[in-house]
């Protein structure tokens, strides 16, 4: 045109918008196209189409007309306007209700990614009765697509159109950048709540420690974004927790016997020394003291033991004494001052490998797995460390490997700690559970009916069946 009507511009592009068939990504693998259905009033239609071209060649200048045109600022993108129409033609409550429901609908970007955030597909089952009104209204527009399964008829799966619609509608995005932090979140949760429901909903795959503490922060703040099955998940894992926490007692002093021993000679061999030197020496005081927290230990009369201990640093602060504080410390869920007196222990004796396998214990319970495989590795690289203290040392950076989704290092890991002490039946639950997770049923299986031959604890045998 521009050379056979001697034009400076012919700009068609304006005309063209609105006019041409509109293209989705989506259908491009054989789907129906949308502008194939017809509708009076749907713009994506042909029927539209054919009305807004002829409208044009009867109402509208030519297009190779050449007219001067006033510098304008860049147009809204048209899909986002027509999103935006749509939104405000919502009351405010139904608008708030409709942005929450579609960030599901968005897999929002890291912020190392460079391509921006992109959408998702999503099973209707997800939304509540109202949102998924909400979602059908909207659907009217094209910009959000709702699937049938072909067979029943029914809705399945909803997603938005275009990935471009996602990044450029200001009123989704504004959504989303209330806080990207928590989005990115969820969508680790819905990984968590998958792998926990394809497990079929055994307690291995809830969530604990630290993960189960940002969970609860995550479900105070944002309950109104988190739909029934993640409340489902998160409430479960809630509850096994307060359950696991009144049971861990009995479960630490299974883990405590074999230093318990060590740890009560130790204190018997330095309390017969002072006795001999000094009957009234303070030290000598001390390690009676500590030995009879020790044998209340023992007992399980913790509070008994601790008082024993704090009696006994006040006359004189032995390693040792802080090494059974720290244990029964442990045993009461109080790692934060478990690991502090496990450092005064390690400043007086840096030798002592109960104390570094308590220590990181305590610190794989915290969700410091880093830090609690730095001491398993003192205790496994240590040529005085025993069999089962070297299993129990593996048997835990394993279990820190496992909480890091490192399933084929825990398997290892587990493996070797069995070899070293075949008879200890956490260990077979420990790798059944990796196996499990991991998706190999029948390892698992196999690893179970070790550890239910091999364990006289009911609470274990519960939960090797339940796996």
């Amino acid at each position: 045109f521009g050379q056979a009507f001697k034009l400076s511009r012919c700009d068609m592009h304006e005309y063209f918008d609105e006019v041409q068939i509109q293209h989705f990504p989506r259908y491009s693998y054989g789907e129906q196209i949308a502008a194939l259905v017809e509708s009076g009033t749907d713009r994506l239609s042909l029927t539209y189409s054919f009305q807004r071209f002829a409208n044009h060649l009867v109402n509208n200048r030519v297009p190779w007309k050449e007219e001067t045109r006033a510098t304008t600022s860049k147009p809204l993108n048209a899909q986002s306007a027509q999103a935006e129409a749509a939104l405000a033609r919502l009351e405010a409550a139904e608008q708030a209700q409709l942005l929450r429901a579609l960030t599901r609908l968005v897999r929002v970007a890291g912020p190392s990614e460079t391509s921006g955030d992109t959408g998702q597909q999503v099973a209707t089952s997800e939304f509540t009765a109202a949102e998924l009104a909400l979602l059908q209204r909207f659907a009217e527009t094209r910009l959000l697509l709702i699937e049938s399964d072909t067979a029943s008829g029914q809705t399945t799966m909803v997603h938005m159109a275009d990935d471009e619609l996602i990044r450029n509608w200001q009123s989704l995005q504004a959504e989303l950048d209330r806080d990207r932090e928590f989005f990115r979140w969820r969508q680790q949760l819905q990984r968590d709540l998958s792998e926990w429901i394809a497990s079929g909903r055994v307690n291995a795959a809830l969530l604990t420690g630290r993960a189960l503490e940002v969970a609860q922060t995550q479900q105070a703040t944002h309950a109104d974004y988190l739909n029934s099955t993640e409340m489902a998940y998160l409430t479960a894992s809630s509850q096994h927790s307060a359950t696991t926490a009144r049971t861990h007692r009995a479960r630490r002093l299974a883990v405590m016997a074999t230093v318990s021993f060590g740890t009560v000679l130790l204190a018997v061999i330095l309390f017969a020394y002072w006795k001999s030197q000094n009957a009234q020496s303070n030290q000598q005081q001390a390690i009676a003291l500590t030995t009879a927290g020790n044998a209340a230990a023992d007992k399980g009369n913790f509070d008994e033991a601790l008082a024993q201990y704090n009696q006994a640093l006040q006359i004189a602060p032995l390693p040792e004494t802080y090494l059974s504080r720290a244990e029964a410390q442990r045993a009461l869920g109080q790692d934060e001052q478990a690991i502090a007196d496990y450092n005064q222990a390690l400043a007086g004796n840096d030798k002592f490998i109960s104390a570094y396998l308590g220590r990181g214990n305590s610190y794989l319970r915290l969700g410091r797995y880093a830090e609690a495989s730095q001491d398993f590795d003192k205790v496994i690289y240590n040529t005085a460390s025993d069999s089962k203290s070297l299993a129990a040392a593996m048997l835990g950076k394993g279990e820190a490997a496992l909480r890091k989704d490192d399933t084929n290092t825990a398997i290892a890991l587990q493996t070797q700690a069995i070899q070293l002490d075949p008879d200890n039946d956490a260990t077979y639950l420990a790798r059944g559970a990796a196996h499990q997770r991991r998706g190999d049923r029948k390892q698992a299986i196999d690893d179970y009916k070790q550890a239910l031959a091999l364990t006289r604890d009911d609470q274990l045998k519960d939960r090797a069946t339940k796996g």
